[in-house]
């Protein structure tokens, strides 16, 4: 579950 989160975490930061 942590890592899903770390994926949408990371997928706002490359859509920034």
């Amino acid at each position: 579950m942590n890592s899903f989160v770390e994926d949408i975490e990371d997928f706002f930061r490359y859509l920034s």
